[in-house]
């Protein structure tokens, strides 16, 4: 089960401030026509702004909900133009946007591809029974000589070649 991420408070005072100037962005300030028919949301829809930003809605959406957290700069840029925010509100938004870089949880570190020692003596122990451990991507990470016998020529790979997905695809002797 993976962590859950808690929003920080400068991710919510990004999307806070995107969300404030686009409810405060009419669409003819921006060079939209209206269509008939009432607008529920005042200012720009979200789909209106990340179009006039050249991004995906659902960027746009998760920028402003505090769930990305790194924009680059010339999406926080594209942005302001498409907000026609004056300098400093510009370089408020930088700012912000760098804050909630900086407060960003870093990505968990790539599993480990090392055995943990009482494993290597639980496989001996279920001797003379086949075992083997295999990491999320099928590599065959540890065996005990019958869990490495049940995949005839698998020894003749070099480790890091022992992958069970690569070895039902591409051994010869399978037909």
């Amino acid at each position: 089960m993976a962590p859950q991420r808690t929003t920080s408070s400068s991710e919510t005072e990004l999307g806070r401030f995107l969300r404030a100037r686009r409810t405060q962005t009419s669409p003819e300030q921006v060079g939209l026509t209206i269509g008939a028919g009432l607008r529920r949301t005042p200012g720009l829809r979200r789909e209106e702004l990340a179009t006039l930003a050249g991004i995906s809605i659902d960027y746009y959406v998760r920028l402003e909900r505090g769930k990305e957290t790194r924009p680059s700069p010339s999406v926080i840029d594209a942005l302001a133009r498409a907000l026609r925010l004056d300098d400093e509100e510009h370089q408020h938004l930088r700012e912000l946007a760098a804050r909630a870089a900086r407060y960003a949880a870093e990505p968990p570190p790539p599993p480990s591809r090392t055995v943990r020692p009482h494993l290597k003596l639980l496989l001996e122990t279920l001797r003379p029974s086949p075992a083997y451990i295999v990491s999320r991507s099928m590599d065959v990470l540890a065996w005990n000589p019958g869990g490495l016998a049940l995949y005839a020529g698998l020894d003749d790979w070099p480790l890091k070649q022992r992958n069970l997905a690569r070895y039902l695809f591409l051994h010869p002797c399978l037909p």
